[in-house]
């Protein structure tokens, strides 16, 4: 679990909130469903269980690419 500082769980929070909005009370359920399995998983995992973005970018012709791209957008394009 995740906790606040005074001790509540993050996701009863969550989950609250969602039932307060008039624009997600309808679909609370199925959110707190959805985003209730992520939260654990990453709970049970632990933060570094998640794999850090490895990005390398360039410059060239004056503008910048991702060189792991075989299609970039840049200036030219």
């Amino acid at each position: 679990q995740f906790v606040t500082d005074n001790g509540a769980n993050i996701f009863d929070l969550y989950k609250e909130e969602l039932l307060k909005n008039p624009y997600t009370a309808e679909n609370a359920r199925i959110a707190a469903s959805h985003y209730g399995a992520q939260l654990f998983d990453l709970a049970k995992n632990g933060f570094d269980s998640i794999p850090d973005l490895v990005l390398s970018i360039g410059y060239q012709n004056g503008s910048l690419y991702d060189i792991g791209q075989k299609v970039n957008y840049g200036v030219s394009k």
